[in-house]
């Protein structure tokens, strides 16, 4: 799925295609909830985790441009 104001990923574009779940994770605990390197490690731990569970995370964000 691409649409001009929405970049995905091939694997979240393949998950979802072939009707595999996924899971929408915000980005704020990576950009203003936790310090570096704390807030990698735990997005990092959460997909993981998620992973684990046959699941595809999908991290979401939106970027403003000027």
């Amino acid at each position: 799925m691409s649409l001009p104001c929405l970049d995905t990923s091939p694997e979240v574009c393949q998950a979802l295609a072939r009707g595999q779940p996924v899971v929408a994770l915000e980005s704020t605990i990576l950009s203003h909830g936790l310090p570096w390197p704390e807030n990698v490690a735990t997005a990092h731990a959460v997909e993981k985790i998620i992973r684990d569970a046959g699941v595809v995370p999908v991290t979401t964000a939106i970027e403003i441009y000027s």
